[in-house]
């Protein structure tokens, strides 16, 4: 099983985006998606703060015996190739927990739970972004394994 806990809601057309991917998915891996609500927050709020106020939220979904990857700007950036590979160990693996963080990240005390940090690229994407490209390539790989797709 693979769990997508992330902050905030989707908008149309992230949400459309997402949902087209999970139903694609549907038949090769199953995904359940976690929303936490977003921490308002305005210009001048303490950062950490609201982070810290998300992990309380996010403390809550974490399983002690999963394999939990947080997504994370400075994280090392897979290939399309080595994330299907990693993605083929997991599959193997107990439950695995993908964590996306709001518009400011993941608090510290959140990424020291992680099993590993993931980057999907090196530029940066919106949180919403950054779930339906999550499940984009996620749906590439299990396609790729299928022989459907070589890149």
């Amino acid at each position: 099983m693979f769990t997508i806990i992330s902050v905030g809601k989707l908008s149309a057309p992230w949400r459309d985006v997402a949902e087209q991917y999970i139903v694609r998915l549907g038949p090769y891996l199953p995904i359940k998606v976690i929303e936490i609500a977003e921490v308002s927050f305005g210009k001048n709020d303490d950062v950490e703060k609201i982070k810290k106020q998300e992990a309380g939220l996010l403390i809550k979904y974490l399983k002690p015996d999963a394999h939990i990857i947080a997504l994370h700007p400075d994280a090392k950036t897979p290939s399309t190739k080595k994330f299907a590979e990693q993605l083929e160990g997991w599959r193997r693996k107990r439950e695995i927990i993908f964590m996306i963080g709001g518009p400011h990240g993941i608090h510290e005390s959140i990424l020291e739970k992680a099993s590993e940090l993931l980057s999907l690229s090196p530029l940066t994407f919106t949180h919403q972004m950054t779930r339906a490209i999550l499940l984009e390539q996620l749906y590439r790989c299990i396609m790729r394994e299928k022989g459907k797709y070589d890149y």
